[in-house]
């Protein structure tokens, strides 16, 4: 690094970034975790091209479940189905406070991605012992990036061209209108703010959601609030 000069990589490795949520439906009623179990969602739901999605499990974790430092939530998983056939689905996971703070968060991933980002966990870099942001009231999510394998260095995905266009950063868009859907409906209102953390590939993540959504930059924050 030149002497004087900022070191991007280390920014946007501790990166929260605020975006604004995609247009939304009006408000609903609210809906009970396990009726979202049975949801579709539409292909013409989510912005980028998709073969629509659909709700894996609904589940509602209480309080006190065994290692949950997270509070009570509704923990739901899916996929996007791909518009090509032969390429794998992008997989997610949704979490659903209870006590919402009217806020959500959405993980990056790490190397070639591939794994299932559950959303979960403290954000890298948090002072130990700080809450979980999901025990926060953020609702929180990520998924597979939209391929699955055993390792964040295989990159044999990229052989089918939607699972690469999907890694490049199309799964971002695509999750997050997933994400904003599930939300209308478990709370029957969206967001007030959207944030993204990433370091290292979520780091780069955070770079894509820049430069293809800039309408959506309002800020970028270094804690959020």
């Amino acid at each position: 690094m030149t002497s004087g000069r900022p070191n991007l990589a280390a920014i946007f490795a501790a990166l929260a970034l605020f975006w604004a949520a995609s247009p939304t439906p009006a408000e609903n009623s609210p809906e009970p975790c396990d009726s979202l179990a049975s949801t579709k969602i539409s292909a013409a739901s989510i912005g980028l091209p998709t073969g629509g999605a659909t709700i894996d499990s609904a589940t509602l974790t209480p309080a006190d479940a065994p290692d949950n430092p997270n509070g009570p939530y509704c923990k739901v998983l899916g996929s996007i189905h791909p518009v090509d056939p032969a390429a794998p689905d992008i997989r997610f996971e949704i979490n659903l406070p209870d006590d919402w703070n009217r806020k959500a968060l959405h993980y990056g991933g790490g190397g070639y991605n591939g794994n299932l980002i559950t959303g979960l966990t403290i954000t890298r870099f948090a002072l130990p012992g700080s809450p979980t942001p999901l025990k926060r009231g953020y609702v929180t999510f990520g998924s597979d990036s939209g391929h699955q394998s055993p390792s964040v260095a295989d990159g044999s995905f990229a052989m089918n061209t939607e699972a690469l266009v999907n890694f490049g950063g199309a799964q971002l868009k695509k999750t997050h209108d997933v994400a904003i859907q599930l939300i209308l409906r478990r709370y029957g209102a969206g967001p007030s703010r959207t944030y993204f953390f990433g370091n290292s590939q979520g780091g780069h993540e955070g770079f894509i959601v820049i430069q293809r959504w800039p309408q959506r930059l309002r800020r970028i924050a270094w804690h959020w609030t």
